[in-house]
Parts: structure tokens; sequence; C-alpha cells
């Protein structure tokens, strides 16, 4: 049974709040049909690792506040690819449509403000079998 929340696509707040949905259904998502596998959640501390290993130094604040949406990466474009990668995320994925989506629209309503924003385009949103509840 899906919800309706699901019908009609999920909505995020911004940028963060999505790379903190992928990191917490990674596993679920990288599961597929192997539903019996164990359960582990991926750690923010993990994916700051791994950014590392792929030459995008971070510190735990820095992340943080970029899931929390406070701030934006400085190398938007270089975080986002390193980012999908780490979280198992391919070029040609409904997930990474909505990565490079939101992460252009919070860029362009943090220049010409949030009220305007909202009439030029509407907020990304995401419907994949990954937001099927358990």
């Amino acid at each position: 049974m899906v919800d309706m929340a699901t019908q009609k696509g999920r909505e995020f707040e911004h940028f963060g709040d999505v790379v903190r949905y992928l990191r917490e259904t990674y596993m679920r998502r990288m599961a597929g049909d192997n539903a019996g596998l164990l359960r582990v959640r991926v750690t923010a501390q993990t994916v700051i690792g791994c950014l590392a290993e792929k030459g995008l130094q971070l510190s735990s604040g820095q992340y943080s506040e970029i899931e929390s949406g406070i701030i934006l990466p400085r190398d938007p474009q270089d975080f986002m690819e390193k980012v999908a990668s780490c979280l198992g995320v391919g070029p040609e994925s409904a997930e990474y449509q909505v990565l490079q989506k939101q992460l252009a629209y919070d860029i362009l309503s943090r220049r010409l403000g949030l009220e305007n924003m909202e009439s030029i385009m509407e907020r990304p949103r995401l419907r994949l079998m990954s937001e099927l509840p358990d």
C-alpha cells in the first residue's frame, strides 16, 4: 500500500535535505530486491570520509551545515558530483536530477529571494520506489 505523500512526490526544503534523504535511504536503495541484508545506517561521518577520499575536505560542522540547509557548498557542482557518487546516485537517475534541480533552485532562490523564486519555478519533487513504506 502506498501512502498519499508518496503518490504526490516528496518535496524537500533545501539541497541539504535531499543529501540527508539520500544518505538515510542509501542501504534501502542499494539493497533493492535483497531485503534480507543487514540494515546499516550510513552516518554523516561516513560520507565525509568518502568525500575526503575523492579529494573534498569538509569538517563535520561544514557537512552538518550543508545537510541542515544553513550553507551551500563552496563549489556546488564538485560537491554534488562527489556526494552523489558516495551515495550511489548515478547521473542518469531521478535522484540525481532532483539533487541537481534542488541545488539550482537553492542557488537562485538565495540570489533572487525566496518569494520571487517560487513565482519563477516550483520546488523540485521526487517520486521513487525508494519512498515506499517498508
